[in-house]
């Protein structure tokens, strides 16, 4: 395909932006879902991840016959326009029908003080529409698709790259209402097969892989649906576009009122609840524990009935180690996580420094992030040793445990979180970014296997026995200067900030080198 935009227009708006930390790279899956407002997907989920579906706009074959009717009628296509520099808007429109005063009302929309406007057909979506799944009848070399069809990644690094999807509805609400794309370097309206087709080239942070540099919207005006394809620099432009004519949308027998569906007006204009960020907690909602002490924690499980409980474990973070190296994490690298250190060591398994960046934000419109200065930071290992005992007389299974590094300076009873980018006088910069693993907060790694000695890539116990304790192993790469902050929690914080939404005091470990 001929693109529009010269080589060297695109070198310069690379030079323009900074890189993006891997930490941030490797989570911009479940960043695409928050952005979108699917529900965020990290490993904690594990494999008892609620089956997420996507909805298509018809309900049964009578309604999808006559929506394809109105659809082809009204002449649904997209409509794009710049916003200043990088900004692109992408609008749903149909197309205005001549009328006049003897035509009927149901031709004519009607506007909120009850006149009525010539020209615009008056439509309506079905009420009831049906779940589908992507199918994918072209998956390119290496690749497969998995997470219910909406992922296409390659067999050695799914945690990175490869191509996101979902579908979005088209209501009555959508015509007129414009998705602003911000650091937009290129766009183009094409066709994918039969469909309308809007395709992104978004400008990739400089000297960064892994990112989500291009989008795809394809229009199925015959169901009332949008694909959503969000193709990560790992993936050709042409091999994109080959999934993209092969996607087929296939019903499930199910449907869900088109109320609760997400549509593309919800994407234009989401109506999001921002909650504030909780930075800081006082000693009195803290339950607060060392190493080496036993304490109990309540866990997400099941009985042997298959019946979801809250199961009570006696917990003992039992070791904290610190390393140079991956020495003490041996065979990391046939992990499902090993993507996530990719580069972070050198051959003989020494860590190697992170790098920061101090960048000046723009708008995204006008103008774009600045990268200030860069400078380099020492990694260290952080090894916990972590035994869940079950104290019960009866056994549990998939046990659910999460491990998330919360970095808090201790004032007196106040507990704030660390943030390096106010630690410093006030400085000709916004924030700082990291490249590398230092800046997770999740476990990035751990050892759980189930009973057949197989690694199960996910955070559930398979099972604890009366009276037994599994011990698990989780690790991290930190910053070295953080090591003095470092709290553990295993209760299923993010780690970024304190925790709002559970019951009872957030639990936390001190592991504080100091």
């Amino acid at each position: 395909m001929k693109r529009d935009m010269t080589d060297r227009k695109m070198k310069e708006l690379r030079d323009a932006f900074p890189s993006m930390p891997d930490s941030i790279r490797q989570m911009v899956a479940a960043e695409v879902k928050k952005q979108t407002g699917m529900e965020k997907d990290l490993p904690k989920t594990g494999r008892k991840r609620i089956r997420r579906t996507v909805l298509l706009a018809a309900a049964s074959a009578a309604i999808l016959t006559s929506a394809v009717a109105a659809a082809v009628k009204l002449g649904l296509s997209f409509s794009t326009s710049q916003v200043g520099r990088y900004g692109l808007e992408i609008k749903v429109e149909g197309q205005k029908e001549e009328t006049d005063q003897t035509e009927p009302a149901d031709t004519k929309k009607e506007t909120g003080d009850g006149k009525v406007i010539a020209g615009t057909a008056a439509w309506e979506a079905p009420e009831e529409v049906p779940v589908v799944e992507i199918k994918a009848s072209y998956i390119p070399e290496g690749m497969i698709s998995y997470d219910d069809g909406l992922k296409i990644g390659y067999e050695d690094s799914l945690w990175q790259g490869g191509i996101s999807m979902h579908t979005v509805v088209m209501d009555e609400e959508d015509t007129g209402n414009s998705l602003l794309t911000e650091g937009v370097a290129d766009s183009q309206q094409i066709k994918v097969g039969d469909h309308e087709t809007v395709l992104l080239e978004l400008i990739p942070p400089k000297g960064s892989n892994g990112n989500f540099n291009r989008r795809i919207y394809v229009m199925y005006p015959e169901v009332w649906q949008i694909l959503a394809m969000y193709v990560a620099e790992d993936v050709s432009l042409e091999e994109a576009l080959k999934v993209a004519e092969g996607i087929s949308l296939v019903p499930t027998g199910e449907t869900t009122p088109i109320a609760q569906a997400w549509t593309w007006s919800d994407m234009a204009a989401p109506d999001i609840m921002v909650s504030i960020p909780k930075k800081t907690a006082d000693r009195s909602e803290l339950d607060l524990h060392q190493t080496g002490e036993t304490f109990t924690l309540s866990r997400p499980a099941e009985n042997l009935q298959g019946e979801y409980i809250s199961a009570p474990l006696e917990v003992n973070v039992s070791s904290v180690q610190v390393a140079d190296d991956l020495s003490l994490t041996e065979g990391w690298q046939d992990s499902p996580f090993r993507d996530r250190w990719e580069g972070a060591a050198d051959e003989m398994g020494a860590l190697l420094p992170g790098q920061l960046q101090y960048i000046r934000t723009g708008d995204g419109i006008e103008s774009v992030d600045q990268v200030v200065k860069t400078e380099e930071i020492g990694q260290k290992l952080v090894y916990t040793t972590v035994e869940y005992t079950n104290p019960g007389e009866e056994p549990v299974q998939d046990v659910l445990f999460n491990g998330s590094l919360m970095r808090l300076i201790e004032e007196g009873d106040t507990f704030t979180v660390y943030d390096r980018s106010k630690q410093g006088e006030e400085q000709d910069w916004d924030r700082i970014e990291q490249n590398g693993p230092g800046g997770y907060h999740e476990m990035q790694y751990y050892d759980v296997y189930l009973t057949d000695g197989r690694q199960n890539g996910t955070n559930f116990i398979s099972s604890i026995q009366p009276g037994e304790t599994v011990t698990i192993h989780m690790a991290w790469i930190v910053n070295e200067d953080e090591l003095e902050y470092l709290f553990l929690d295993l209760s299923g914080g993010n780690g970024v900030n304190f925790s709002q939404d559970q019951a009872g005091k957030q639990v936390l470990v001190d592991i504080r080198q100091r």
